[in-house]
């Protein structure tokens, strides 16, 4: 059917209301797209901010591959220069002064510390101006206690570099000095000496741990009221406390029998077979495993020793395993132990001796066996002594590395002896390289940080010093790397594991267990492992591969992703000095960044005023829904990736002097910003972007009747939001739903799906579209570099009003429409606007559309409209199962998919130029089609785990479990060979907004005084009131501000708190406006029933000579339309001059509904 006649239907049945029956036929895709471009073009102003970048001056750079990656690793490997250079203080200081440490004098314990304030650069309660202690409970006797000097030079060290974190020392006796001064809740309960960053400072070979557990019936005994079960379990956890995710570790609990961990089906079985690398995930488990045992039955060591070598043995060793750096002498680098407690003698004679001569025969005597006993019993033990001396083995096969039986009298000290069990291994040499731990999240709050460590020596070890570095600020050069569409940087560690890269969330984002996920996961393309196991040897490099790209499609968790292969890739790597990272940077083939050449600013509010409101402002202000704000400008937030240092900006908080010296900057009274530089290209998008400004507050722009709020995002960092309000400190407008999926549509008017507005409008629907760098000639194409992003809300309702007027069948009680984006996920549906069953939480969020409509979704996937995909979360372990809808226009002309005769009864049109495809459907109970359900909660939400993986099976988005090696951190993307997922969207809902309103002015009135549902549909913050507050329908409906009445419901309290007041318990004021209403209509009507005849006579007239006329020209994607009645607003000479006039903002909705009745 050609579009003239869709057309005609469509304006013929709006005349003659709905005496001509199209079925599917009256709605128009087309038509939709129209409306989408005029809102796109005409409310937001996206083809007039196009225009006016396209008379900007671009110069475009290529990517030069060899000096950004000098660049890069010289920044990089300053950062850790500075910290090293601090550590290196107080190693000097501390052996310096050793001889003078004393045991008598002020302890200064961090429990009892007091005059703490908050400090934004710990992110806690600290004093700067002093240091505390921490003494453990089993420190020794004669502990010392470092001196004035050592905390002078602490102290020293930040006054140098303001922006360490803390400093501290541990020593050999169980002591802690740390600064800044801190509070700790218990004076004996840490201990130094047992923390990974202790340990692996000085022990920093990779170590081989089997811990092996007596659980036999005497284990029940007490001591001191604890049973000795209690205290052994106790005394294995602090043991997996020392250990780092470059250690093994295994259990073996044993009795009569021997037992190791069985692992959960739902996750990894590996642990009844070999040994687990020490990740938080594996040790959480393995806690979790040493709680439940308990005493009972016998003590059979031989079998306990015969489990534990096997775990051994079925392990490999370090250089064996993925990330090693492929030296032969990396299989011999391994210190691998077996620590064996027992409260019991051998029910199994001397079974254990022959058991360790056998398996440690074969294993070249490289294991150490170490023996502690408890209880009377075992007070003088000849086998346990002759295990730890493995009297019975030869050194024929290997050199025996023997230890001494420690019997423990006082069991509060079993934790500290076992956890000791390192110090065997201590290197005689001295260690004169910073260690850096492996990434942990700090107990204090700074986050994820990493410990620069040193030994302290004076003869031997006496304890270890350590630096805290935020990985945040280590990596916020690669992190927020930004060069082109195509180009990206990351950083990995010896071991080739990724500690930041655009595939994972950004360090500052990650939980509290992060997975370890190696680079060899994420770049995957034939050729990358080559370049992977040359940064992990800690070389420089450069090779050009074929590569694939992974972006999401939206938010990753429910619209998944889209793929770029055979990305013509060039890598670059890097060494960063003073440790063991590499850095690379990837530079997709003739990616290039566009910069704008020289601007000149204005000196006014226009150009640029900063969104903290609560801080300075120097306009008036409103009350926009529920945010202080500014109606007569927009305001300008600088995030994190305006600036040349990131991590300062989230370190430290905006004062007044700051917003002073930005309005300097960018409205161009000064040259420079001295206490947080932006990067090169910020000012000139600042000014760049107020031509948003100029046309949203144009006095001819009257679309904030029913925009809720209008912005612009660019590619360095700029948000500019009108009205102007303030927006969250972690606010990244490129890390949001709306910015993906409108660079995964370029070129497309991309809508989402609604969502609930923080700021207190309800639920609205974001329209954004992307701007291009600009060209003289005014000709882009998809290929061309993206700057900026527009985006509009509106309500729900609108969006609503506007489908039901342009399509007068969706009105009608025999068919129902809606909107779905090309996920699948409901934009708008008939039930998102009636009153729901509990109205403070409407149904309406992230609903797909087997949920409402589950006929429909089968018929789609049966014709292979809608298919499923998915792509790995790393980060999460699993696989995101997610919907794509497609329409082929060879298989379905026009992007039309015909099932209006078929059940179920429907037609579908796919949207031009947009991300969504409008459904009308039958509402006959006979072709509605089958009512059973897809498989879905409630809402449709993306959290439940997938009950099938068949391409054909109707459930909602969901996950399965990714084939991940939990005992090796290792992911099977042979069996998972999906892309990987992108980081989800970070939340920021909890983040604290001061400037909220308290006055009344409201910045645009409402005006929901409608008589029409429609119109009061049209308007932004007015809902259409049908049930009153006792629950009983409202006889006279009436249009209302959302306070009044909620989702239609009077007196109902909405999400943001707030409850409508002013009406009484049985609506009358209520029904009172609906009379008033009521004769309003009425007299109305009179007057349109007198003209009706000439009015129907007239449209007929029209609806015959278009339909006769010939299809209009083929207008470009950003072109303003007539639009489906023929609407066409009048320019605004004020706005525009010259070619680059686009046609002018409409009118409000309530107009527009009104002049399509007068014509």
């Amino acid at each position: 059917m050609t579009w003239q006649f869709y057309k005609y239907c469509v304006l013929f049945m709006w005349c003659v209301d709905l005496t001509c029956k199209c079925y599917g036929q009256s709605i128009s895709g087309l038509t939709l797209s129209n409306q989408l471009k005029n809102i796109v073009n005409n409310g937001l102003g996206a083809n007039y901010v196009q225009n006016e970048f396209d008379k900007l001056a671009y110069t475009s750079y290529p990517l030069d591959g060899p000096a950004l990656i000098q660049e890069l690793g010289t920044t990089l490997g300053s950062k850790f220069q500075s910290r090293i250079t601090a550590l290196k203080n107080i190693k000097q200081v501390v052996e310096q002064q050793y001889s003078s440490f004393s045991s008598s004098g002020s302890t200064k314990q961090c429990c009892s510390s007091t005059g703490l304030e908050y400090n934004a650069l710990f992110k806690g309660q600290v004093d700067v101006n002093d240091y505390c202690n921490m003494i453990s409970g089993t420190a020794s006797s004669g502990r010392k206690l470092a001196n004035a000097a050592v905390y002078n030079q602490m102290k020293a060290n930040l006054n140098a570099d303001s922006t360490l974190k803390y400093q501290y020392y541990g020593s050999e006796e169980g002591v802690l000095i740390n600064y800044p001064k801190i509070k700790q809740s218990s004076c004996t309960s840490y201990d130094p000496r047992y923390r990974p960053w202790y340990v692996e400072t000085a022990t920093p070979k990779p170590k081989d741990v089997v811990i092996v557990i007596d659980t036999s019936g005497s284990m029940g005994s007490l001591y001191n009221g604890r049973s000795y079960m209690a205290i052994a379990q106790d005394a294995a956890k602090t043991v997996l406390e020392t250990l780092n995710p470059n250690d093994k570790v295994g259990i073996v609990a044993f009795s009569s029998t021997a037992r190791r961990p069985p692992g959960q089906a739902s996750t990894s079985t590996c642990y009844s077979s070999t040994l687990a690398l020490a990740t938080p995930q594996n040790i959480k488990y393995l806690k979790s495993y040493i709680s439940t045992l308990y005493p009972s039955g016998g003590t059979y060591y031989g079998l306990a020793m015969t489990a534990a070598f096997e775990l051994i043995k079925n392990s490999p060793l370090y250089g064996e395993m993925r990330g090693n750096i492929n030296n032969s002498t990396d299989k011999e680098r391994d210190d691998q132990v077996i620590i064996f407690l027992t409260d019991g003698v051998p029910s199994d004679g001397n079974s254990a001796l022959s058991v360790i001569r056998d398996q440690n025969h074969a294993l070249n005597n490289r294991v150490v066996v170490m023996t502690f006993g408890i209880g009377s019993s075992v007070k003088t033990s000849a086998i346990l002594t002759s295990m730890g001396k493995q009297d019975l083995n030869s050194v024929s096969y290997g050199p025996i590395r023997r230890t001494t039986y420690t019997w423990v009298s006082d069991l509060d000290n079993l934790r500290s002896n076992m956890a000791g069990f390192y110090s065997f291994f201590s290197s005689s040499e001295e260690i004169i390289d910073p260690i850096f731990s492996v990434p942990y999240q700090d107990a204090f709050g700074i986050g994820l940080v990493t410990s620069a460590c040193l030994p302290i020596y004076f003869g031997n070890l006496k304890g270890v010093a350590c630096v805290d570095i935020p990985v945040s600020e280590l990596l916020e050069d690669a992190t927020y790397f930004q060069q082109g569409e195509l180009s990206y940087a990351f950083i990995t560690d010896s071991r080739g594991r990724a500690l930041t890269h655009p595939l994972l969330p950004k360090p500052k984002d990650k939980g509290d267990d992060p997975i370890f996920v190696f680079a060899a996961d994420l770049e995957r393309s034939a050729g990358a492992e080559e370049i992977l196991a040359s940064m992990r040897r800690s070389e420089s490099g450069n090779k050009t591969i074929l590569s694939t790209r992974s972006f999401a499609r939206g938010d990753v968790n429910k619209e998944g992703v889209h793929t770029r292969s055979g990305v013509l890739s060039h890598y670059f790597w890097y060494p960063i000095g003073y440790n063991n990272f590499s850095v690379c940077i990837v530079v997709g083939d003739n990616d290039r960044q566009a910069r704008l050449n020289t601007l000149s600013a204005s000196n006014d509010a226009n150009t640029f005023t900063y969104h903290r409101l609560d801080l300075k402002n120097s306009g008036t202000t409103c009350k926009h829904f529920q945010r202080l704000a500014r109606k007569d400008t927009s305001t300008v937030m600088l995030t994190a990736t305006a600036f040349k240092d990131p991590y300062n900006y989230f370190e430290r908080n905006d004062s007044l002097s700051d917003v002073n010296a930005y309005e300097l900057y960018f409205r161009g009274q000064s040259n420079s910003l001295s206490s947080n530089p932006v990067k090169d290209n910020v000012r000139k998008s600042v000014i760049a972007t107020k031509v948003g400004n100029t046309f949203w507050t144009s006095s001819s722009n009257t679309a904030s009747s029913y925009v809720v709020w209008r912005a612009i995002g660019t590619i360095e960092g700029i948000m500019r939001v009108y009205p102007g309000v303030q927006l969250a400190k972690d606010y990244n407008h490129q890390l949001r739903p709306w910015w993906k999926r409108t660079l995964a549509n370029k070129g497309k008017n991309t809508v989402s799906a609604p969502y609930l507005d923080a700021w207190g409008a309800g639920y609205i629907i974001t329209l954004a579209y992307a701007i291009y760098e600009g060209r003289a000639n005014n000709q882009h194409t998809t290929n061309d570099q993206v700057v900026a992003i527009m985006s509009a809300d509106f309500s729900v309702t609108y969006f609503y009003g506007m489908l039901q007027e342009k399509f007068t069948d969706c009105r009608s009680s025999m068919y129902s429409c809606f909107v779905m984006d090309s996920s699948g996920y409901l934009v708008i549906h008939d039930d998102f606007v009636s009153v729901p069953s509990n109205p403070a939480k409407p149904f309406i969020e992230g609903i797909h559309l087997m949920v409402k409509e589950p006929a429909i979704a089968r018929d789609l996937i049966s014709k292979n409209v809608m298919t499923t995909s998915a792509c790995i979360n790393f980060e999460g372990i699993q696989n995101r199962h997610y919907w794509t809808v497609s329409v082929s226009s060879v298989t379905y002309p026009g992007g039309i998919v015909q099932n209006i005769n078929g059940v179920p009864s429907y037609e579908l049109h796919t949207v031009a130029d947009s991300n969504v495809f409008v459904v009308i459907k039958s509402t006959d109970a006979a072709k509605v089609g089958p009512s059973a359900s897809c498989n879905c909660q409630d809402s449709g939400q993306t959290d439940t785990q997938c009950t099938s993986t068949s391409v054909s099976y109707c459930q909602c988005p969901c996950w399965t479990k990714a084939h991940y090696l939990y005992c090796n951190n290792t992911f099977d993307t042979s069996s998972d060979n999906w892309p990987t997922c992108p980081p989800k969207v970070p939340d920021i809902s909890s983040v604290k907004l001061e400037a909220k309103s308290t006055s009344k002015a409201v910045c645009f009135d409402a005006g929901c005084s409608k008589s029409d549902k429609y119109l009061c549909y049209a308007s932004a913050g007015c809902n259409w009131c049908t049930i009153n507050k006792d629950n009983s329908v409202i006889s006279s409906p009436y249009c209302a501000n959302q306070d009044v009445c909620y989702y239609g419901k009077v007196g109902q309290s909405s999400p943001y708190n707030t409850t409508s007041n002013g009406i009484t318990d049985n609506g009358e004021e209520g029904n009172l406006g609906g009379i008033y209403i009521a004769i309003i209509v009425v007299v109305i009507l009179l007057v349109i029933l007198a003209i009706a005849g000439g009015i129907y006579r007239h449209l007929r007239k029209t609806a015959i000579r278009k339909a006769s006329q010939s299809p209009p020209a083929v207008m470009t994607d950003r072109d303003s339309d007539l639009g489906p009645t023929g609407y066409s607003p009048e320019p605004h000479p004020a706005l525009y001059t010259g070619s680059h006039a686009p046609s002018a903002p409409p009118p409000s909705y309530d107009s527009m509904y009104m002049q399509e009745r007068k014509t």
